[in-house]
């Protein structure tokens, strides 16, 4: 939990100057303390598309996104649970509306 809230904190001050700079330190934060077993690199490009979202925007912060990222599916892409798909761990059923097919979900830019 004291971890969790750390994140939070860590990222939410890198990420008052979103810079590549801020990008950087989240994902080396998030690699160095264990966070996920991704690859640096998918880490990377995860981190900056949520940056490039939430820029510009008062809510979702980029912190509150790599949250929900972080505890839905520690950063896999690739995740499944129970109907549930990809970063935020969507509802296919729930949302199949918005969503052509389940492999979409899977798709970083798409999830998010």
């Amino acid at each position: 939990m004291f971890q969790k809230l750390a994140l939070t904190a860590f990222i939410s001050i890198a990420s008052v100057n979103v810079t590549n700079a801020s990008e950087k330190r989240v994902t080396d934060y998030l690699i160095e303390n264990e966070v996920t077993e991704v690859t640096k690199e998918s880490l990377s490009k995860i981190v900056e598309t949520v940056f490039s979202l939430t820029k510009n925007k008062s809510f979702p912060k980029a912190s509150d996104v790599l949250a929900i990222v972080e505890v839905e599916s520690r950063f896999d892409p690739k995740a499944t649970f129970n109907g549930n798909y990809g970063l935020m761990q969507i509802n296919y059923t729930t949302h199949k509306e918005k969503v052509e097919n389940r492999k979409h979900l899977k798709k970083k830019k798409k999830n998010l």
